[in-house]
Formats: C-alpha cells, sequence, structure tokens
C-alpha cells in the first residue's frame, strides 16, 4: 500500500479493462442485431408457412369440389345408361314386331301380285342411276373439252379465219372452225394454221402418232413445255409413205477421211434431261473401244451434278464436257449450238437422247432402250 492509500496498479488496468468492456458491448450488439434479424426471418417463415397452409387448403376443398363434381356425373351417366338401355329394349320390341309384319306381309296374296310391280321399280331405279351417271360423264367430258378448246384458242396457233377458206365445207355448214379441228379436223389431216405443221409434229415425234394424239393440242400443253419443235427449220417435206414413215436420209456433212493408221476419233453427245435414265446409258457407254469425248447436255445444275457424280462412279475412259443449256430444241438444238465445232474434230458421232415420253397412255415409255 503506498503512503497516499491508492492503488496504482487498478490505475494502470482501467484502460484494458475499458478496451474489454467496449469489446463485449459490441459484441453484444452484434448478437442482437443477429437476434432481430433471426426474429424477421422467423416471421417471414411462419407468413410464408401460413399462405402455403391456405392455399393447400384451398387446393383442398378445390379437389373436393371436383371429386364432387364427378360423382355427380358419373351418377347421371349411370341413371342415362339406365334409360338407353330401356330404350333399346323397347325397339327391339319395335323392330321384332316389324319383323313379325313384313313376314306376315311377304306370306300374303297382295304381297305376291305386287311382285312384278316391284321389279319394275327396282328397275327403274338402276336405269335413273345409268342416266344420272351417263349425264355426269358427259358434262366432265363437257368440260375438259372446253378447257382444251380454250387452251388452243390462247396458244394462237389455230387460225379460224384460214382455216374456213382452206375448208369451204366447215364455213358453208356453219360450223365453228376450232371445235371442228379439235374433234375431227386433226384426224382427216386439215391443217390448223402457218404457224404449226402437224405432219413434221408427228415425223418429229411418233409416239404421238402411235398413241393417236392431236399434235396440235399435245404441243400446247406438253411439248411446248418440254422443248419440242412445231415446224421444221427451213423446207421439209413428209415422207411419200406418210408421217411418221421412216425415210432415207443424207449425212449432212462429207464424211470425213478416216486415218488408217489409227483408231476412228469418236464423239458421243447425249442429251440428258432425265439422270435416272443417264444411269441407263452409262454401262454400255463404258463398252465402246477406246477413249472418247463424252458431251452432255443438261437443263439444269442440279442434273448437271449428278450426270457429272454418274460419270465419276462409272470410271468412264472419255474426256468429258457437261454444261447446262436451254431446254429448247430437246436435243439437236444443245449439239449444234454447243457442241459443234467440238463434234466436227472427231470421226464418228453417237447422239442419245434420255426418253421417257410420259405423256403418252400407259405412263413411261421405256422399250425403246431395248
Amino acid at each position: 500500500m503506498v503512503p497516499d492509500g491508492f492503488d496504482h496498479r487498478d490505475e494502470d488496468s482501467a484502460p484494458a479493462r475499458i478496451e474489454i468492456l467496449k469489446r463485449e458491448l459490441a459484441t453484444s450488439r452484434t448478437l442482437r442485431v443477429r437476434a432481430r434479424e433471426g426474429l424477421e426471418s422467423a416471421r417471414l417463415q411462419g407468413s410464408q408457412l401460413r399462405e402455403e397452409l391456405a392455399a393447400q387448403h384451398d387446393l383442398s376443398e378445390a379437389l373436393a369440389a371436383e371429386n364432387a363434381a364427378r360423382e355427380a356425373a358419373l351418377l347421371a351417366a349411370e341413371e342415362r345408361q339406365r334409360e338407353l338401355d330401356a330404350q333399346n329394349a323397347e325397339l327391339d320390341a319395335q323392330i321384332a314386331a316389324l319383323e313379325a309384319a313384313i313376314a306376315a306381309l311377304r306370306s300374303s296374296m297382295s304381297w305376291r301380285i305386287t311382285r312384278p310391280i316391284r321389279a319394275v321399280t327396282h328397275r327403274l331405279r338402276n336405269l335413273i342411276k345409268a342416266a344420272r351417271n351417263l349425264s355426269l360423264r358427259k358434262l366432265r367430258n363437257g368440260l375438259r373439252a372446253r378447257r382444251n378448246y380454250a387452251a388452243v384458242q390462247r396458244s394462237g396457233l389455230f387460225d379460224a379465219d384460214g382455216y374456213r377458206r382452206a375448208n369451204p365445207d366447215i364455213h358453208e355448214a356453219g360450223l365453228d372452225p376450232l371445235r371442228h379441228y379439235l374433234v375431227l379436223g386433226w384426224r382427216e389431216g386439215r391443217r390448223p394454221g402457218p404457224a404449226f405443221d402437224p405432219d413434221y409434229y408427228n415425223y418429229a415425234n411418233p409416239d404421238l402418232a402411235k398413241a393417236g394424239l392431236n399434235p396440235l393440242f399435245h404441243y400446247v400443253v406438253y411439248g411446248r413445255r418440254e422443248g419440242r419443235d412445231m415446224r421444221a427449220e427451213g423446207e421439209w417435206f413428209p415422207p411419200a409413205t406418210g408421217s411418221g414413215s421412216p425415210r432415207e436420209t443424207a449425212p449432212i456433212l462429207p464424211p470425213p477421211e478416216l486415218d488408217p493408221a489409227g483408231p476412228p476419233r469418236i464423239a458421243v453427245m447425249v442429251h440428258s434431261f432425265y439422270p435416272d435414265v443417264f444411269a441407263m446409258l452409262c454401262p454400255k457407254l463404258a463398252k465402246l473401244p477406246g477413249r472418247f469425248t463424252l458431251l452432255v447436255s443438261t437443263p439444269s445444275a442440279e442434273t448437271k451434278r449428278a450426270v457429272e457424280a454418274t460419270i465419276a462412279a462409272h470410271g468412264l475412259n472419255a474426256a468429258v464436257d457437261v454444261r447446262v443449256t436451254p431446254n429448247r430444241g430437246r436435243n439437236f438444238a444443245p449439239m449444234l449450238s454447243e457442241f459443234s465445232q467440238i463434234i466436227l474434230g472427231h470421226d464418228l458421232l453417237l447422239h442419245l437422247h434420255t426418253k421417257k415420253s410420259l405423256h403418252n397412255a400407259g405412263g413411261e415409255q421405256a422399250a425403246w432402250r431395248d
């Protein structure tokens, strides 16, 4: 103890104790804040639980109401089923009574007496049905004839005035010249006008003449789209034995002098409108002796790619030139306009055309490939 009676050691430890008290106070405040946050979180969770409980209660009541409605509907359906069963039983009884009445009627004298009348009535019904079907066929044929008439008229290839002048009997009879041509005139060899040559069209397309098709109508509906020629380029005379008959032909150019010391230079020109038919030709081309030049015209880039893939797959021993050309003039225009200079540098030419003739009755014509 010091003389003044005061313990100076307590004075020295006071700041430390104050610091400790401050830390304890801060900790206490932190704990209180956490306690408040925990209380708020507990209150929020309690509120959410109460809301979920209320929602579950509402859902339970809704399910109970739905189940009650389903039970009521089931009871109503069962009651309806019982009513239908009763109605079916009543109908069965009525049917049985009617069958008995019919059996009695058929065994009666009046039924046997009226049998011929019933037979006549049945035949009349059949005749009426046949007449109705015949009228429908005539109506359909009439509609088809009107469509054909309109298509040829729109084409501008039929010269009505010229047809009357060339065929005075048609004019004197007061007949419609186009209708006469479509029905009879083309079969009689009459000409529709100067713009279309039916004799040349039949000669250039013997499949049409064989099928018995009207050449002008075929050209308007199919031939123009297929690139067929409606008349010859330059002067052309039909064969003496009739349109479409074989005739003697002569080469356009004098035959070249072949080199006796070497093989002939062969060019093969194919108009590939149908790539699937071109694929059928490739195995035949692979049998040609030696190397040759293969010239192919196609109507589109897609067909060109298909043809090139087919050539690569067959490994043809050929110098290949595949081009996209307008599908006009059928297989001859591409040969003359695109490849004529190349062809003149060869000794022999093989000219092929992928052909299906889909317009013919019976679909694709494949017999010529054999």
